[in-house]
């Protein structure tokens, strides 16, 4: 079999991430100058994470394409992922996954690209905000029997508790009836707006 055979083999079960030619930390003009041609019946999807949106810049987002993880993409990166022609679900979550993802499922011709935006989720932020301080008020700190410093280490600990609860109560609820949850959402974008948003963007690690 030949490689470029082996290769569409290959796209048809799994999503194939860009490597060759496209080193992570380029930019995206350099990277998709270099990037492999598509192979016969594949199309193209670049994810991308801007910078003009204040999502606090935390963990990666964890993403898969058709069921399968990729790679994570923090703050400021993009990505490329090669993928069979056809229908293809996208989808995008913090560290726990059970606090909720957004999906996107879209139709993709052979040879074509599609740009998509993981952007915040405001109203997942401001749950997660809300839940914090609720948490951490509801859970009185624990009596202490010691010295200052173990009451002080006591009481860090008990609001923490709290607030973690208070943020899984409150991001669960926010997004129980939407179908798109958790931090992030997703948005399919035309490719004019997209390399604008692109400018100064690395490729992920």
């Amino acid at each position: 079999m030949s490689s470029l055979s082996l290769r569409a083999a290959l796209s048809a079960t799994f999503p194939f991430i860009l490597s060759a030619c496209a080193t992570p930390g380029m930019g995206y003009i350099e990277a998709a100058a270099g990037a492999s041609p598509l192979g016969q019946g594949q199309a193209r999807l670049v994810l991308l994470r801007p910078r003009d949106k204040d999502d606090g810049g935390g963990s990666p987002a964890a993403m898969r394409v058709n069921g399968d993880s990729v790679q994570g993409l923090s703050y400021g990166e993009f990505q490329f992922v090669d993928v069979a022609a056809g229908p293809v679900s996208i989808m995008a979550s913090g560290p726990i996954v059970v606090l909720g993802a957004c999906e996107l499922q879209l139709e993709l011709a052979a040879g074509e690209t599609l740009y998509v935006d993981v952007g915040p989720r405001m109203s997942y932020m401001v749950a997660a905000l809300l839940g914090s301080v609720a948490g951490a008020a509801a859970i009185p700190a624990p009596q202490a029997a010691g010295s200052a410093a173990e009451a002080m280490v006591g009481s860090v600990a008990a609001a923490a508790a709290g607030s973690a609860a208070g943020i899984g109560a409150a991001v669960s609820t926010e997004g129980r009836s939407l179908p798109c949850r958790g931090p992030y959402q997703l948005a399919l974008v035309p490719e004019s707006d997209a390399r604008d948003r692109l400018q100064g963007l690395t490729m992920s690690n």
